[in-house]
């Protein structure tokens, strides 16, 4: 067995021009908050906290995406609403599997209060595309803000939610 040790490795004419493995993870970054934010609005507003930067080192890479939040979807009045959470990169949605559609609808009697805290996870893979720093962040509604529905993510700064990038060399 041998062993390699250096200080830095650098590309024969510029740093970028080192070649990795396919499916080496060139960087991680894990962003963390507990910043409560609540609302009742069917449009989609920021999260709070949740915004973060990220550069890819490589355009060729792969991005991997992941967010877990602590989530609170509530209602008081009407039967059938729900709430929903999605993510953003330079301002356009990230998508995959589940969009941000109907991620969490309610159905139950009219008149009766329904509370339900759960964590909810999103994970996808997008193209790195260029090395421009890139502005994460999440949002969040509710389908009918009439029957007094709220989406509530980390209630009462108590619960963290995370986003994970990761890059990944191809």
């Amino acid at each position: 067995m041998s062993t390699l040790s250096v200080d830095t490795i650098q590309g024969k004419t510029t740093a970028s021009n080192i070649a990795m493995p396919s499916g080496f993870v060139v960087q991680s970054k894990l962003h963390q908050w507990n910043t409560e934010t609540t609302v009742s609005t069917e449009v989609f507003t920021d999260i709070g906290g949740s915004s973060f930067t990220f550069t890819p080192r490589f355009s060729t890479s792969k991005l991997h995406l992941r967010f877990d939040v602590s989530f609170n979807a509530q209602r008081s009045s009407s039967a059938g609403t729900g709430a929903s959470v999605k993510m953003l990169m330079d301002g356009s949605n990230v998508t995959g599997v589940p969009t941000q559609g109907y991620n969490f609808y309610i159905r139950v009697n009219s008149g009766d209060l329904t509370d339900l805290y759960l964590p909810y996870s999103f994970e996808t893979e997008m193209s790195a595309t260029n090395i421009n720093t890139k502005t994460i962040k999440l949002q969040t509604r509710v389908f009918a803000s009439g029957s007094s529905a709220i989406a509530r993510v980390n209630q009462g700064n108590y619960y963290y939610s995370t986003i994970k990038v990761q890059e990944i060399a191809q």
